[in-house]
């Protein structure tokens, strides 16, 4: 279902939480499943009747017109944003203003980090820009209704008025020398500038700030997630971690240990923001453990490893990793010495001196020849079992999506297709991205939209 407006339709439990704080929600739908059991589920809903808001019952999965990952939407009055001519009169001491953001995820995860640390207003131009949508206000998980959304027209216009009312304008950026770690953002007016996911801040908009900075890294990341730096920014004051969990790394390690676990991060992901924490005062072992961790188990994996082989094997599993992972990390802590270089002065060398460089060199390269034969040979054989099942009333849609970086991408993409009742077969290649489509009654718009809704772009 499509609604036009700011925020007229709001998915989750926690979305439509915030948006009855806000007094939006004028009607509620409810898909009738068994995971409406929770009590915050529950609670939700009786907070629903109390303020008499109707309420619509789906029973049939089908008829359900909204993400499928929701089983509870808000019908609401349409967000009110403002406009740069009059926001004076609603802006905060800390502001964010963005920097023409292409990426839903990024803009949802940003408002919901701004509203947590107290970022009460949030700057997106006009055009050339993502679009605020109801997949926004759900990655958000409510941090959309905390928060004041001012358009703008011009950045640079933009930037002089902040600074006349005595905002200290600071811009992110890889290149800067200046560190954030270093900065004290407490008790004033800041404004934090942002770039987009692609090109960052452009030199020009960079000559009209106070302050260049930029989060540590090293020289081998060309650059952080932009919601994921912008949060790092936000959140974490310089040397949080060391002041306050120094005292033993024992302490670092289970709270590694302990966000890890639950969470999904996929591998590529989880070294920026390692790399982040370590210029927070985390040890290198603590990192380690949260990039081992990290990617090798999530709530969703621990639920099925429960369920399908019992909670003694799932309990081997757990210890096992935990264990492995302290090990490698109690290593790197107390035999070896790993700092985080200037990228300013880093250099890179290599030397080779004896022939056991050359062999190596041959293993790999022969290694990368099998795996790119192989990949050629599996991608021949998916699109000749596609070719095989099309029957003579079936059709074939070849999609490109761009963006899927990871296992759980090509996973969310698949989902999507093959949430059309009319879909026989789908191939999804991650590293082409090429999506075959077959089926009857195929319609390549509505394929596309549900990919696009699920965070990628199509071709």
């Amino acid at each position: 279902m499509k609604v036009d407006g700011v925020g007229k339709i709001v998915e989750g439990v926690n979305a439509l939480e915030a948006a009855l704080k806000s007094n939006r929600v004028k009607k509620v739908i409810v898909l009738d499943t068994k995971h409406n059991k929770s009590n915050k589920f529950n609670f939700l809903i009786e907070d629903i009747k109390k303020q008499n808001i109707e309420i619509e019952i789906v029973k049939d999965n089908k008829l359900w017109e909204f993400h499928s990952r929701h089983n509870i939407v808000g019908i609401c009055e349409e967000k009110k944003t403002f406009d740069e001519k009059n926001f004076e009169y609603i802006i905060s001491e800390k502001i964010l203003i963005l920097d023409h953001f292409q990426d839903t995820n990024n803009l949802g995860a940003v408002a919901r980090s701004a509203a947590a640390f107290d970022f009460q207003t949030i700057f997106l131009p006009k055009k050339r820009s993502v679009q605020i949508t109801e997949k926004t206000f759900a990655i958000s998980s409510g941090g959309m209704e905390y928060v004041n959304i001012v358009m703008y027209n011009s950045i640079f216009s933009l930037i002089k008025k902040i600074k006349n009312l005595g905002y200290w304008t600071i811009g992110l950026d890889m290149n800067s020398s200046n560190q954030i770690k270093d900065l004290d953002l407490k008790n004033q007016n800041i404004a934090l500038i942002v770039g987009s996911e692609e090109t960052g801040l452009s030199k020009e908009i960079q000559k009209k700030l106070d302050l260049i900075v930029d989060i540590s890294m090293t020289k081998n990341i060309e650059s952080l997630n932009a919601s994921v730096a912008a949060a790092i920014a936000i959140l974490i004051p310089p040397q949080f971690i060391a002041e306050h969990f120094s005292s033993s790394n024992l302490i670092q390690y289970t709270m590694m240990l302990a966000v890890s676990l639950p969470i999904y991060v996929c591998a590529t992901a989880s070294i920026p923001i390692a790399v982040a924490l370590m210029a927070k005062g985390i040890t290198p072992g603590a990192a380690f453990i949260f990039l081992m961790a990290g990617p090798a188990t999530n709530a969703s994996s621990i639920a099925i490893i429960k369920n399908i082989l019992g909670k003694r094997t799932l309990y081997h599993y757990l210890v096992l990793i935990a264990f492995t992972a302290i090990s490698f990390g109690y290593v790197l802590d107390n035999f070896l010495t790993i700092t985080l270089p200037d990228m300013s002065s880093h250099t890179h060398h290599h030397v080779m001196d004896d022939y056991g460089s050359i062999i190596l060199s041959v293993i790999f390269l022969v290694i990368l020849v099998n795996a790119y034969f192989y990949r050629s040979k599996s991608e021949s054989t998916d699109s000749k079992d596609i070719e095989n099942n099309i029957e003579n009333d079936q059709e074939k849609i070849a999609i490109i999506v761009d963006g899927m970086t990871c296992s759980h991408c090509k996973e969310s993409v698949e989902s999507a297709i093959y949430s059309f009742s009319g879909v026989a077969s789908a191939s999804v290649d991650l590293l082409t991205g090429n999506v075959i489509v077959v089926g009857s009654g195929l319609d390549e718009a509505a394929l596309k939209e549900k990919i696009a809704a699920k965070g990628f772009s199509t071709k």
